[in-house]
């Protein structure tokens, strides 16, 4: 499991899991009962927990390069366009300051 905590103006709360996606048809699916286990987890760690409303969930395949190391520089076709890919399941933390780097 995965997560980020933000205390913000609107709280959000990120977790992860990982359940086999379906490759033939490229589609990654939520399984409602992952969450509720993710929310059992979280209540052990974090008190109050409990008191969380789920307001929206995204499911999705992460890919990984053959080196574990993102792709990222110049296009060699289209002039300014940068390419910044591949980051291993580690882009949701990286992708801001890479942004700010390209």
């Amino acid at each position: 499991m995965s997560a980020r905590y933000r205390a913000a103006t609107s709280s959000s709360a990120v977790g992860g899991n990982r359940n086999k996606p379906d490759m033939l048809n490229r589609r990654a699916y939520f399984k409602p009962e992952s969450l509720i286990n993710q929310m059992k987890q979280m209540k052990r760690l974090l008190p109050g927990a409990e008191k969380l409303n789920i307001i929206r969930v995204w499911s999705g395949i992460e890919s990984y390069t053959p080196d574990s190391l993102p792709i990222m520089g110049r296009s060699g076709k289209v002039d300014g366009l940068f390419y910044a890919f591949g980051f291993c399941g580690h882009g949701f933390q990286l992708g801001p300051g890479v942004g700010d780097v390209i």
